[in-house]
């Protein structure tokens, strides 16, 4: 089991072979979608083009689609990509966004809403789907060494 998470966090979220990932995806939008209480649809790109993207991701406020880089980038954080720009659609039906530029400004109240959001959404997703490879690596916290990942009774003890 271990090495096949290790294998799917090293490995780019949509190969033209690699099911698991694309299952995956589909559950976890559904998820935040019926987290958030989203109304109107949204179209989420998941691309490996960087002509089509200057970011990692951002959120078309007008035509209501999300774009989402995804080449060499781990699951996890795609995912995290991904529930982040599903807040701003969020906001964004609720009214918040003006399509201000000052909006999505490091810091702002509209980006820190939507990182803190994304956060909590990955780690419920993630609570609610254990054996998903969504689990992050442990890393010595003195010399940066890759540790492996937790093992049950670790998980356990954290409260997972």
């Amino acid at each position: 089991m271990r090495s096949l998470i290790k294998t799917l966090l090293r490995e780019s979220l949509l190969r033209e072979n690699d099911m698991s990932n694309k299952v995956l995806m589909d559950k976890f939008i559904l998820f935040v979608n019926d987290y958030l209480g989203l109304d109107k649809p949204c179209s989420i790109k998941l691309t490996k083009d960087r002509e089509d993207i200057t970011t990692t991701a951002y959120y078309d406020i007008v035509n209501r689609v999300i774009c989402v880089y995804i080449k060499d980038r781990a699951i996890m954080d795609v995912m995290r990509s991904v529930a982040h720009e599903l807040v701003h659609h969020h906001q964004n039906e609720k009214g918040q966004l003006k399509g201000l530029p000052s909006e999505g400004a490091d810091g702002s109240d509209i980006e820190n809403e939507a990182n803190a959001k994304a956060g909590e959404i990955i780690r419920v997703f993630g609570k609610q789907n254990r054996g998903t490879p969504i689990q992050v690596k442990k890393i010595c916290k003195v010399c940066q060494m890759d540790l492996g990942f937790p093992t049950k009774d670790e998980l356990k003890k954290a409260g997972y």
